[in-house]
């Protein structure tokens, strides 16, 4: 004769189900921010590659903007960034910039931007919670015929970094770091940092502090 589950014991199931869940969610919670971090370099990277061959393709500069610049990362709380792809109108020099898609030549207005600009803020179309792009030196940009780039990296028809030699460090890079802020309230560096080097290369070099600097995330590397 088969007989049902008392209350009981249907109790205590229940009680085993609801502590091996939130055993797995805290594994799992602790992955989420480095997720976050690894898609944002990716997909930072993927554009700075993307805009490289646009300008190859088009014979114009191409450029990705940083309105807000680089954000204070050692404050843990502080996460969230934006930046925006656009062609120019010449091949050296450009004084107009065209939001992706490109549209102005059509009617001479800039009226579509819906691929050109990517927010990672809480409210943004691209958010990544707790992801910091950190602050930069100096990023002056090229300033031919007196053009303002400042905050953004420039690209010319070859293919090539078009930024003055001073917005590059020691090591011929500009570097663009992203940081978990996740792991920097736990006292923890996570960090990836995008070196974009004069001929347009970008490589992706992860930093976790669990490893020594000679172990920094070699299967995040790359010079594609």
């Amino acid at each position: 004769m088969k007989r049902g589950y008392t209350l009981v014991e249907v109790a205590i199931i229940i009680s085993i189900i609801g502590i091996v869940a939130t055993l797995a969610w805290g594994g799992m919670s602790q992955h989420f921010p480095r997720y976050r971090l690894v898609q944002s370099a990716k997909m930072l990277k993927s554009h700075l590659m993307k805009m490289r061959k646009i300008a190859v393709q088009t014979n114009r500069e191409t450029r990705i903007y940083f309105p807000n610049g680089g954000s204070d990362c050692s404050d843990s709380s502080n996460w969230g960034t934006k930046w925006i792809l656009a062609v120019g109108d010449k091949s050296v020099g450009s004084t107009s910039w065209d939001i992706l898609p490109e549209d102005a030549s059509d009617d001479g207005v800039d009226d579509d931007q819906g691929f050109g600009i990517f927010d990672t803020s809480l409210s943004g179309n691209e958010k990544a919670i707790d992801i910091c792009l950190d602050q930069w030196s100096t990023m002056t940009g090229p300033s031919f015929n007196g053009a303002n780039n400042t905050d953004a990296i420039v690209f010319s028809p070859r293919g090539w970094v078009s930024n003055p030699s001073t917005d590059f460090n020691s090591n011929g890079y500009i570097d663009l770091k992203l940081v978990n802020q996740v792991a920097a309230r736990s006292g923890r560096i996570d960090t990836i940092t995008l070196r974009i080097a004069r001929s347009g290369m970008v490589r992706l070099v992860a930093y976790d502090g669990q490893f020594s600097s000679h172990q920094v995330g070699s299967n995040l590397n790359s010079s594609q």
